[in-house]
């Protein structure tokens, strides 16, 4: 990636702070790791992807962590989340 897509990145991420939105969850966009580190190589493809993070979505990446460490994950975020009810 060149410079000037570097910076073109750095005004997005800095226009994303300056909103302060709150951002709530609106779904689940799913990518193969592999194609999805290919496609970092495009500007589209990244300002995509920091459009659909502030915009509340949650990128998953197949095949980049084993499905055991996820599984130990979410025990443990029920867990937490039990103990940390917010009413």
């Amino acid at each position: 990636m060149n410079l000037k897509n570097k910076h073109i990145i750095q005004n997005r991420i800095k226009e994303i702070k300056k909103k302060k939105n709150k951002i709530f969850f609106k779904g689940l966009k799913t990518y193969n790791y592999f194609e999805f580190k290919t496609k970092l190589n495009s500007i589209n493809f990244v300002l995509k992807c920091l459009n659909l993070l502030s915009n509340g979505y949650i990128l998953v990446l197949k095949d980049s962590i084993s499905s055991k460490f996820l599984d130990t994950a979410k025990k443990k975020l029920k867990i937490f989340a039990k103990k940390n009810k917010s009413y």
